[in-house]
């Protein structure tokens, strides 16, 4: 038969096993923080990081001017450096310096007809949904070059909002002159 260990014995193991516990958690601790950090830091390097484009410097509001792009200027984008402002009058956009409101240019994106009513930036290009055609162009923000240009199923599906949210350009659209129903493409 086995003898009952004394209580100095039980105290020593009890105590050994606790400090051991507690090395664990802190080793535990000590892992989950490094991965957190290795991925905080990843993320933070990816150009397409939505996350970045929040932290962008705002520019002050300049209440005394006065931006001229359009007769009828539709939706804007903010796109880092840049405001982008759909022309729905002529089927462009006008690319302007966010610091000074100067004009950077004036893109194409379909032509007089293409009817161009609201904008996103996804970081890298901008994206235009032209109501009359039923389209969505894409340009490259850089140099507003035309990369792409998508047809919103029927013609009927006339587009009206245009969004981006951090993976996915999603487009709303009407249907009909009277739009009796509606939903969204996701690009």
């Amino acid at each position: 038969m086995r003898a009952l260990p004394e209580a100095a014995e039980v105290a020593e193991i009890t105590e050994f096993m606790g400090v051991n516990r507690m090395k664990l958690l802190f080793v535990r601790i000590a892992v989950i923080a490094a991965c957190l950090l290795v991925t905080l830091q990843v993320s933070a390097q990816n150009p397409n990081n939505p996350i970045q484009l929040a932290l962008l410097r705002w520019y002050q509001a300049n209440t005394a001017a006065q931006l001229t792009t359009c007769a009828t200027p539709g939706g804007m984008a903010f796109g880092g450096a840049n405001i982008w402002v759909a022309n729905g009058d002529d089927g462009t956009v006008t690319k302007l310096l966010a610091s000074t409101g100067a004009v950077v240019n004036t893109y194409s994106v379909g032509g007089p007809s293409a009817a161009a009513g609201e904008v996103a930036f996804d970081g890298k290009f901008i994206w235009v949904s032209n109501q009359t055609p039923s389209t969505v162009t894409k340009l490259l923000a850089s140099t507003g070059a035309i990369v792409g240009v998508f047809q919103l199923g029927p013609s009927t599906n006339t587009p009206f909002g245009v969004a981006f949210d951090g993976a996915n350009i999603w487009v709303g659209y009407g249907q009909g002159s009277h739009l009796p129903a509606g939903g969204a493409y996701k690009l």
